[in-house]
Formats: structure tokens, C-alpha cells, sequence
């Protein structure tokens, strides 16, 4: 701005002499009103992306997860997601694309518990087996499959813990995502 008024100042007064171009003037008046304007459009952006921010911020959720379990935050709030994400289904019931994913997640996380459990029920069999006084003479050929079993069912836990894990955060990325679009 300081450069347009010195710039204005030499043009209008040079050598003493007072010229008045008009032309040039009109020139740096129309420049100084576009710089007016754009200071001016750049405050109502600034406004609008505040507004944009204060939505997401409010309306957008993200997991969270601690010692004592899993939950969400939405608006500053640590909310539970529930058995089997029952609260964040509620929470994501406006977004269709959203609810389908958690479906699949939640779909997940039962095989997820069912193998994992028949897991422990094996290896607590042998366990048993292991411990017990009688006098049982293939008590090492069935202890090795219990094992086996324990172990792949362990391994098919984790692996279906994973895919409940990515298809909930991909639930909630298109929650937020129909949140910032307005639907």
C-alpha cells in the first residue's frame, strides 16, 4: 500500500511541476480498490473456514482407546462405543455408506471373539490333560493338536481383530467425510 502512495506521489508531482495525469490515477485508484476488496474477501473466507472448522470439530468423531477400553470423541466428549459398537452405530445412523462399514466391523469383531475364545478353551483342555493324575497313554498325541488348534484359532483371532479394527476406522472416515459434505 506504502509503495502504491510513493509511487502515486512521484507520478503526480514531478520536477517540482504539479502534472495531473488522470489516466494513471485511475490506474492506481483501480488498484487500490482491488486491494481493498481482497483484504476484504480474504476476511469472509477467514470467517467461513472458522465456521468449517467449528463443524468439524463438533460434528466429526475419531477413536480413542486407554487401559479401560474402547470409546469415541465427539465434541471434546470420550463417549463408549458399546457392545459390539452399539452407541456408535446410533451415533453414525445419518451417514448409510458408514453403517454398512461398521456392519462388516462388527461382523469381524464376533469372529474375532468366537475364535479367540475356542483358543483359550483349547489350550485350557490341554491344560487340563497335562495336569490331571490319570493315567491316560496318548496323552502327548492329543495334547499336540490341542496346542496346534489353540494356536491357529489364536492366529485367525488376531488376524480378524485386525480387519474389525480397519473396517471401523474406514466406518467412521466416510461418517466424517458425509458430516464435512453436508448429508
Amino acid at each position: 500500500m506504502v509503495i502504491i502512495l510513493k509511487v502515486f506521489l512521484k507520478e503526480f508531482y514531478s520536477l517540482g511541476k504539479i502534472e495531473c495525469n488522470f489516466r494513471k490515477y485511475a490506474i492506481m485508484m483501480v488498484y487500490l480498490i482491488i486491494i481493498l476488496v481482497s483484504f476484504s474477501c480474504q476476511q469472509l473466507y477467514a470467517q467461513d473456514e472458522n465456521n468449517m472448522l467449528r463443524k468439524y470439530d463438533q460434528q466429526t468423531i475419531y477413536l480413542y482407546s486407554d487401559f479401560w477400553g474402547e470409546g469415541f470423541v465427539k465434541d471434546g466428549q470420550i463417549l463408549s462405543i458399546g457392545r459390539f459398537c452399539s452407541n456408535l452405530e446410533k451415533e453414525m445412523a445419518s451417514s448409510h455408506s458408514a453403517i454398512i462399514e461398521l456392519r462388516k466391523a462388527k461382523d469381524y469383531k464376533k469372529i474375532a471373539i468366537i475364535t479367540g475364545t475356542t483358543a483359550s478353551i483349547l489350550g485350557i483342555i490341554d491344560v487340563v490333560i497335562q495336569l490331571s493324575d490319570t493315567k491316560y497313554s496318548h496323552r502327548r498325541s492329543v495334547s499336540i493338536p490341542l496346542i496346534a488348534g489353540s494356536a491357529i484359532f489364536g492366529f485367525i483371532s488376531k488376524l480378524y481383530d485386525q480387519s474389525y479394527k480397519g473396517a471401523i476406522n474406514r466406518s467412521i472416515w466416510l461418517y466424517n467425510r458425509s458430516v464435512i459434505q453436508g448429508n
